[in-house]
């Protein structure tokens, strides 16, 4: 079982559009190298937990990334931009330090989508299942608008 909640999946991080991961202009996050997962082109600024469960990593110095470990001990990724990590932390703040206990919409990050863009960054938010091998994970379509906290993402 993934997830803590009723529906049985994971919950999105960020309200906005969903899009597929391979149109992604990165070839890390399009062709699947971290894991499968779902993009979401971001209409909030607060990344908030998808899960119940640990913040692994945070990259404390540049807050663009935080990994989170559920309790069954699946493994995630929350990536805020493509190449986000030049901006060596403008526009992001960390919420969260590694070891804490996080719920199902615990703010995690927050960052400035304007900063981002205008250094000539996209904001995507990427959300991969690190280790999915074996398992099947279905997505949303990309059309489909979602709210941080409340929308499924990825069903089981």
């Amino acid at each position: 079982m993934w997830s803590f909640n009723k529906k049985q999946g994971l919950i999105s991080p960020v309200s906005g559009q969903c899009i597929s991961l391979k149109n992604i202009n990165d070839e890390v996050f399009s062709k699947l190298m971290l894991g499968d997962g779902i993009a979401i082109e971001p209409t909030s600024e607060i990344v908030v937990s998808p899960v119940d469960g640990i913040v692994e990593v945070i990259m404390e110095d540049t807050c663009h990334a935080v990994g989170l470990k559920m309790k069954n001990g699946i493994e995630l990724l929350i990536h805020v931009g493509v190449d986000t990590v030049n901006l060596q932390g403008k526009g992001f703040k960390c919420l969260v330090k590694a070891g804490d206990k996080v719920k199902v919409g615990s703010p995690l990050i927050e960052f400035n989508k304007k900063i981002i863009e205008d250094n000539g960054y996209k904001a995507t938010v990427i959300f991969i299942v690190t280790d999915d091998k074996d398992k099947e994970i279905k997505f949303k379509n990309e059309t489909d608008l979602v709210c941080a906290g409340e929308d499924m993402v990825l069903d089981i």
